[in-house]
């Protein structure tokens, strides 16, 4: 029998964003949240999410800033295992 290890790779503050990894990889999600606290959430569906990318190259920029960021702190914390 397999178990699974969990651990906290990332914690997210007010005005914080996810799920951005899974959109720009077409990839699906890799982990899963929980919320420690009350919080709003939105939907942004990928045919939205690819028309703002096109539209705001700086904000597509920044976004796949984020996005590499992300992805070496994940990588980070999985060789720790």
């Amino acid at each position: 029998m397999r178990h699974r290890v969990y651990c906290t790779v990332l914690n997210y503050n007010k005005g914080c964003f996810l799920g951005e990894m899974s959109l720009i990889t077409n990839e699906p999600r890799t982990a899963k949240i929980r919320a420690m606290d009350y919080c709003e959430l939105f939907i942004l569906y990928k045919d939205t999410f690819e028309r703002i990318m096109e539209k705001y190259p700086d904000f597509n920029e920044k976004i796949q800033d984020i996005f590499r960021k992300r992805l070496s702190e994940i990588k980070g914390e999985c060789e720790d295992f």
